[in-house]
């Protein structure tokens, strides 16, 4: 049981250095909000490369998140390691090119996640 936990931790970690260093940035949209035993989630698509993408994100508090956009966090050349930028609200206008963004547009370098 040990051996599964620090499998997951060491594969987590592993994505998430991935992610940052090859990150992109495109808009998804929340069509859902899940309530389970685990905890509440919002249900996320978005789109990379002409493929959409449907994910579960943990909630972190909107209180009203459903038809809301927001920056998606995903690795260049795999989209699916993704992650929601929840400090910023994406304009409901807002369209990612294919590949995605290098920086989320408008928003300061120093600010940037």
């Amino acid at each position: 049981l040990l051996a599964i936990f620090i499998f997951a931790l060491l594969s987590s970690i592993v994505m998430r250095s991935n992610r940052n260093k090859n990150a992109r940035y495109t808009t998804g949209i929340v069509v859902k909000k899940i309530h389970s035993l685990n905890g509440t989630s919002y249900k996320v698509k978005y789109r990379v490369y002409s493929t959409d993408f449907v994910k579960n994100f943990p909630a972190f508090g909107d209180p009203n998140p459903v038809g809301r956009k927001y920056f998606i966090k995903f690795e260049k050349g795999n989209p699916e390691n993704a992650e929601i930028i929840e400090d910023f609200w994406a304009k409901p206008n807002a369209v990612a090119p294919d590949s995605g963004w290098v920086k989320i547009p408008g928003i300061p370098d120093d600010k940037q996640p």
